[in-house]
């Protein structure tokens, strides 16, 4: 499972892993502009649970890349 798949470190780590035959699931807001056939795409924020729980489903390994992506005029509740 790569959270943040759809980011900028996202997409190449899911794209290398996908190349040596890993099974990628990305779990993020934005779909991937395109797919390999080994990588399947779970919408949601992984502050949702039931979500993070669905794209955990056979998962043995996360890469938890996914962040707020500016550093100014967010929220404190969206770092907590």
């Amino acid at each position: 499972l790569v959270t943040g798949g759809s980011g900028f470190i996202g997409t190449h780590l899911r794209k290398r892993l996908a190349a040596q035959g890993a099974t990628v699931t990305v779990l993020d807001l934005v779909e991937p502009g395109s797919l390999s056939p080994n990588e399947r795409f779970v919408a949601g924020d992984v502050r949702n649970i039931r979500v993070v729980k669905e794209a955990m489903r056979g998962t043995g390994c996360v890469y938890h890349l996914a962040a707020a992506h500016h550093d100014f005029g967010i929220a404190e509740s969206t770092f907590e």
